[in-house]
């Protein structure tokens, strides 16, 4: 259960962020789609790293789930 102090605090949080929709938790919920990295140059095995990538940096905060930030990043790991 989240409510385990075995877990450490930071972990039940980030759980609950991602339970109540601030954090996606897979690439269907993400602001872009596969469509929008091959606008932008992705393809083959590239572009399922890519969304692996985005995904991290929207956990780690470094980007929000917005399809402007989540190009912008795209192009910068391009």
């Amino acid at each position: 259960s989240l409510t385990s102090k075995l877990l450490p605090k930071e972990i039940r949080e980030t759980v609950q962020e991602m339970k109540g929709g601030k954090f996606p938790i897979s690439f269907k919920e993400l602001a872009i789609s596969g469509d929008d990295l091959l606008a932008v140059g992705f393809s083959g095995p590239k572009m399922g790293q890519s969304f692996t990538k985005i995904l991290q940096a929207i956990y780690r905060e470094e980007i929000s789930n917005s399809k402007e930030e989540i190009l912008e990043y795209a192009e910068k790991i391009r």
